[in-house]
């Protein structure tokens, strides 16, 4: 499905899409630009209490 760019160049992601790929908020997105196309790779967010020592 098609979506617009918003003035401040956001885009949505799908809720299909993000339920197959099981992205979450906080999750950190890599972009590439390859070939023309826009590549984007979901990391999930270290956990707090692991940061934390605990």
């Amino acid at each position: 499905m098609p979506y617009r760019v918003s003035r401040d160049y956001r885009i949505t992601i799908d809720h299909t899409i993000r339920a197959q790929l099981g992205v979450r908020p906080g999750m950190i997105a890599v972009q590439q630009a390859l070939e023309g196309q826009l590549l984007i790779t979901f990391i999930p967010a270290p956990h707090r209490r692991a940061l934390a020592g605990v």
